[in-house]
């Protein structure tokens, strides 16, 4: 009997070269074991050598997954992942981005253990030199479950950075195959708060993480 796939962690890419290697080292670099988890990359029909490093690194990281397809946009090249994906949790995350070391064991048991529909993760905003900008403060959504409209509110606020993601996010799988969301395809920008707004429409039980798990990367 095959063994249970825990996560799926799904990575767009495009034009992401210098930086994905990193990316998957990191998730490489954690506390499951392989069969666990899959890792996702989606090559989005990008100019660089992105898939060759994917391909490359599948010889050291086996549980890596290249799905390759014509140029189509982020919202595909998800929603091509998701549909792929064999884990009880999926988690979006950026080809350029990266995530602290030996974290999942500790964000997969708190799935499991709040019966998550929806785990806010925390965050950093670095920029390439590796200065800190900002990071999530969750202590006072720490330990409480929220209805899906509630954990939508209780996400944002005035000082809060990029609302609407939608990486570094843990959402049930189940719940997005049952209602078929995915996100939209043809719309340019705020896609990840379209697809954010269906999630949150028929989530029951949203929790929050407090500690840094995914270092979000300016390159401007």
């Amino acid at each position: 009997m095959n063994k249970e796939i825990k996560l799926s962690i799904i990575i767009p890419m495009y034009t992401v070269a210098p930086y994905v290697e990193r990316c998957l080292k990191s998730l490489a670099n954690q506390d499951i074991p392989f069969e666990d988890y899959e890792i996702i990359c989606v090559n989005d029909g990008s100019p660089d050598n992105c898939s060759v490093i994917v391909l490359d690194l599948q010889k050291e990281i086996p549980n890596i997954i290249l799905l390759e397809q014509e140029n189509q946009g982020v919202s595909i090249a998800r929603n091509n992942g998701i549909a792929l994906a064999k884990g009880e949790y999926i988690m979006m995350i950026d080809g350029d981005d990266y995530v602290v070391e030996n974290s999942l064991k500790r964000i997969l048991s708190l799935a499991k253990q709040k019966n998550s529909d929806v785990l806010y993760l925390g965050f950093e905003d670095i920029n390439l030199e590796g200065t800190s900008s900002w990071a999530t403060n969750y202590l006072n959504q720490e330990g409480k479950v929220y209805s899906g409209i509630e954990g939508y509110f209780a996400a944002r606020g005035n000082e809060v950075k990029a609302p609407d993601r939608s990486w570094a996010i843990l959402y049930r799988k189940e719940l997005l195959d049952t209602y078929t969301i995915k996100y939209p395809e043809n719309v340019p920008y705020l896609e990840d708060g379209l697809f954010l707004a269906k999630i949150f429409s028929v989530a029951n039980m949203v929790c929050f993480d407090s500690s840094n798990f995914y270092y979000f990367i300016t390159r401007v």
